[in-house]
Formats: C-alpha cells, sequence, structure tokens
C-alpha cells in the first residue's frame, strides 16, 4: 500500500543521511563530493550535495516510491546540512 511504501522511503532516505554522516567533508573521493550520486548503500535513491564552503556540505536524499493512490510514482526528499566545527 501508498503508507508503507512511503515509509519505507523515508527510512531508506534517513538510512542513506545517517551512511552519509560519518564520510569525510573535505576528502576528494569522499562521497561527499559536490554533485548528484547514488546512494552508497544497496537501497535505490539518489543524494545531491551542495558545498556552502570547506567544511558545510547540504545534502538532499531522495527515493521513489509508488504511490496506489494516484496510480504514479512519488518521491521521499530529506535535506539537511552537514558540518565540521571542531576538528577538518
Amino acid at each position: 500500500n501508498t503508507a508503507a511504501n512511503q515509509m519505507a522511503a523515508v527510512h531508506a532516505c534517513r538510512t542513506e543521511l545517517e551512511s552519509l554522516r560519518t564520510y569525510s567533508l573535505t576528502n576528494a573521493v569522499s562521497p561527499l563530493t559536490s554533485g548528484s550520486h547514488v546512494f552508497t548503500n544497496n537501497l535505490t535513491g539518489t543524494f545531491v550535495v551542495s558545498n556552502v564552503n570547506t567544511w558545510t556540505k547540504i545534502i538532499t536524499v531522495s527515493v521513489p516510491y509508488t504511490n496506489h493512490i494516484h496510480g504514479k510514482f512519488s518521491t521521499n526528499t530529506l535535506t539537511t546540512v552537514l558540518t565540521s566545527t571542531l576538528h577538518p
């Protein structure tokens, strides 16, 4: 059903955000480089990284889900800011 699909999509967004927060904000091979990326885990979704400055990134994760109410796909999107204030 749609509610279960939507909740699974929210959970996938949160799982990816929890994973992304463990990566370096400054390492060039980190998935937190500016641009669009696919999820780093085995879930389906994408995330976009926008640089505010060297120590701050805006992360937006999106997961599509089947919406049976209107018979199409919908997308759950969560956005957060990751920042390193004490240690690079």
